[in-house]
């Protein structure tokens, strides 16, 4: 899709579909990737603003358990343990280069916490 062709929309939709499809005792948590650090924050507003359409559909779709994470929040374990994820869905914003591991900042993705 073209920018601001609805990626956002359809993906924040698809969610529903996918998880409807499983068990609904199933933890639902996903990792949702973005191409580039500047989108990152952009998307995790859109995502947590309650007065922003994804955040009303998402909310709409998953009976307002909607919990919305980022790097950050994981590493220092931020309301983020198994009985609350297993009761909402769980979305952890992330760009690519989180995974990349260049440096000392990114390789913090795969750090323990214990």
């Amino acid at each position: 899709m073209p920018t601001a062709g609805g990626k956002t929309f359809v993906a924040v939709n698809a969610l529903h579909s996918i998880f409807s499809a499983y068990d609904s005792s199933k933890t639902k948590a996903v990792i949702w990737l973005v191409p580039w650090s500047n989108l990152l924050q952009q998307t995790v507003n859109a995502l947590s603003n309650p007065e922003h359409p994804y955040r009303q559909k998402l909310n709409t779709l998953f009976n307002h358990r909607v919990e919305i994470y980022q790097k950050q929040d994981l590493l220092q374990g931020s309301n983020f343990n198994p009985t609350v994820v297993k009761d909402q869905l769980s979305i952890i914003v992330m760009n690519f280069a989180s995974l990349r591991a260049k440096n000392k900042e990114d390789r913090k993705v795969y750090q323990e916490n214990g």
